[in-house]
């Protein structure tokens, strides 16, 4: 199966087109239902949004700058592999995280 990943405004458009039956009527409710549910549906919970995405960009970019791994933590050190050099997490393999060498 090709999955394709298009904008809000293409949903329907795009479920449409489809031809081939993919998901039983039980899932296609199930999975509205939670769009439904998760539907930013006030200007408050939008703006709440956009800032915790804000927010973690900055954490992300702060722990890079920092040799940190923005998901756990741990020191990124550089690695040696097949196919180059790259940051990978200190707490391998619990964290599996890694940065292309830039160099």
């Amino acid at each position: 199966s090709v999955e394709q990943l298009v904008h809000f405004r293409e949903v329907r458009r795009t479920i449409r087109r489809q031809r081939q039956m993919l998901l039983a009527w039980d899932d296609v409710r199930y999975y509205a239902g939670t769009i439904l549910c998760a539907n930013l549906d006030t200007p408050q919970a939008r703006q709440t949004h956009l800032e915790q995405i804000d927010n973690e960009i900055a954490y992300r970019n702060f722990a890079l700058r920092n040799g940190l791994c923005p998901r756990c933590g741990g020191k990124l050190v550089l690695r040696h592999g097949t196919y180059g050099d790259f940051y990978g997490c200190s707490n391998y393999p619990a964290c599996r995280y890694t940065l292309e060498n830039e160099a």
